[in-house]
């Protein structure tokens, strides 16, 4: 029940600020302290062999046995994809210590897309961060696709509503968007048009104008 209302209460916290990204920490430290703990139950019955008189063993200590082995598998799988999240974030970040060429690149597309703008997709809220912009949208980037599929509805309408009659995104976000929903991308292809490809490290972004 731990477990359940901690990972409940992640996701809760995910999709009210999700940029807030400490409040994650704080809801994921109890959940992987508790894990540990009961992992040593788990440790306990594989030290002592205690599989081996199975039948003797009352059902509670069973039950307290076999949340400690899903518990161990869980504090593993956690620290095998920590360790590998931080060699592929290390990989990544060697391409960023420069940090005035990123500046340089959003002074560029500060120049090009007026404030304001409708921005989401991929990396996107990133560069209005450093720009001191708001996206202007809800749907910030696609990465909960599979969680949100009226994702794309719902920035279509806010397309249809904004204030600057433009939207900025990038080339990978636009091929997400015509694979998750054909119609929509249909309808943002018919009412837009290309105006600006901001190329940087292989990736484009692209700065659209209503037609």
């Amino acid at each position: 029940m731990f477990l359940l209302s901690v990972g409940s209460l992640g996701c809760l916290v995910y999709y009210i600020n999700r940029p807030a990204y400490h409040n994650l920490d704080c809801i994921t430290m109890p959940a992987a302290i508790m894990a540990a703990y009961w992992g040593q139950r788990g440790i306990e019955f594989i030290k002592n062999e205690e599989w081996k008189r199975f039948d003797s063993l009352s059902l509670r200590h069973v039950t307290v046995s076999g949340v400690g082995l899903i518990c161990i598998v869980a504090v593993l799988a956690m620290a095998t994809g920590t360790v590998l999240q931080f060699a592929q974030n290390s990989k990544i970040k060697e391409n960023y210590h420069n940090v005035q060429e990123f500046e340089d690149f959003a002074e560029q597309i500060a120049a090009v897309v007026p404030e304001n703008t409708p921005s989401f997709g991929i990396n996107v809220p990133e560069i209005c961060s450093m720009l001191h912009r708001r996206t202007e949208c809800f749907t910030m980037d696609f990465s909960d696709m599979l969680v949100r599929p009226d994702s794309l509805k719902e920035l279509k309408d806010q397309l249809e509503h904004a204030e600057v009659p433009g939207a900025f995104t990038g080339k990978s976000s636009m091929n997400i968007w015509k694979r998750n929903d054909p119609e929509t991308y249909r309808w943002f292809m018919d009412h837009y048009e290309l105006k600006e490809t901001i190329p940087f490290y292989g990736e484009k972004f692209l700065y659209y104008i209503k037609k």
